[in-house]
């Protein structure tokens, strides 16, 4: 049986600091790479979709590695890429 399997491209998104962090509208297309150190702050997420705004809703994984990256202050991977960035304050 073939089964067709859609990849959805993936870009970084930086997080505009006041809104929900799980909430796709909190955050905007990245122009360029962010330059994100380690720090308690979340800065960018690597998400689907490379328009303006990532998809939405987001999924589970990427929830539970935003609520793991604000409780640990360290950047977070889902299969070996790092899908939320932090920064210093």
């Amino acid at each position: 049986m073939d089964k067709s399997i859609s990849i959805m491209a993936n870009c970084w998104y930086a997080y505009n600091g006041v809104g929900d962090p799980t909430q796709a509208v909190s955050y905007s297309l990245a122009s360029s790479l962010p330059s994100c150190l380690n720090g308690c702050a979340l800065c960018a997420i690597f998400a689907p979709n490379c328009a303006a705004i990532p998809a939405s809703p987001f999924s589970d994984d990427l929830k539970t590695a935003i609520a793991n990256a604000l409780s640990t202050c360290m950047h977070q991977t889902l299969n070996g890429v790092t899908v939320v960035a932090m920064k210093a304050s």
